[in-house]
């Protein structure tokens, strides 16, 4: 019997369960990495790992997840170059790809010695022709992305926009939390009576609303911070919360700042790694100048004042 090592066991583990509750997960993740404190950072810096690698998809309400199968991500910018994602069988995808006249090769997902223990190494495939991965893709039947289209159709599609009129937090639910642009936090308030970006602990979870003009409009953690700056007109400056070095092909994010999941998910899969953690930023890397452009519009941003 092949042996299970730690990198695989949280994936197999996803697959075998294939939906849960967050809960769950988290509970399954201190209990592989006996990690202790509920709620440390490491155990959510794993479960956004597991989402931006392709493996699990959180559901609409964001309690709850579910097991993504086998994908070919093709890697912008990277002639014949693509990833293989999601929960599958490597050993038989390998083997598949071999048919195909490609093959295999990993890379840890982490620079993070901790973080990449407990999640498989990226798995990049060469083919020769690019026509070789449709045909791959036909023969398995795994799902297809194409990193560069999926991100120019968020922005095209589904730019940042108030949509979802909702009503107001109730205040004897827990501490009602106002955004702060000054210094990218939340801070106490006791009402939530003027235009801003809130948040409160509902029944265990984050709750984030924003309220403009008297109408509360519901978001999330990764959007609510960029949509209340798009329409705040409070003055701020860009280069603090994003910027991009054209040299290195590297697009910088304030650590302070959450990223809506969908685009923190495919600047993921331009390398297939996780996001560097600097002192001041996360670092995404192979992000090409005319992506950046796209990333910029999409959050509402001048790339001019970012590059």
């Amino acid at each position: 019997m092949t042996p299970v090592h730690d990198s695989e066991a949280l994936v197999i583990w996803v697959a075998n369960k294939s939906r849960g509750s967050i809960y769950e997960l988290k509970q399954c993740i201190r209990w592989m990495t006996r990690w202790d404190n509920f709620e440390d950072s490491f155990v959510w810096s794993l479960i956004n790992g597991l989402e931006n690698l392709g493996f699990i998809r959180r559901t609409s309400t964001n309690d709850g997840w579910e097991a993504v199968g086998q994908q070919l991500v093709i890697i912008p910018g990277r002639d014949g170059l693509a990833l293989l994602t999601g929960c599958f069988n490597r050993e038989v995808a390998a083997q598949e790809g071999d048919d195909h006249g490609f093959w295999p090769t990993y890379v840890s997902a982490s620079t993070d010695p901790q973080i990449a223990r407990f999640l498989p190494k990226t798995m990049y495939v060469e083919a020769p022709e690019i026509r070789g991965y449709f045909d791959y893709q036909r023969a398995t039947g795994c799902g297809f992305v194409d990193v560069e289209m999926e991100l120019s159709v968020l922005s095209a599609n589904e730019g940042l926009h108030l949509t979802k009129i909702a009503a107001p937090p109730r205040y004897d639910t827990g501490t009602l939390e106002r955004f702060e642009l000054g210094n990218l936090s939340y801070d106490s308030c006791l009402h939530g009576d003027s235009n801003g970006l809130y948040r409160q602990r509902v029944n265990g979870l984050l709750k984030y609303w924003i309220q403009s003009n008297g109408i509360w409009y519901r978001t999330d953690r990764g959007i609510g911070p960029w949509l209340w700056r798009s329409i705040s007109g409070e003055n701020h400056e860009e280069r603090r919360l994003v910027w991009y070095c054209e040299k290195t092909e590297s697009l910088y994010f304030n650590r302070k700042i959450a990223l809506p999941a969908k685009l923190e998910q495919l600047l993921t899969l331009c390398s297939g790694l996780l996001p560097i953690e600097e002192p001041n930023a996360r670092r995404f890397d192979n992000v090409s100048s005319s992506l950046s452009r796209i990333v910029f519009e999409y959050l509402k941003l001048d790339p001019e004042k970012g590059i």
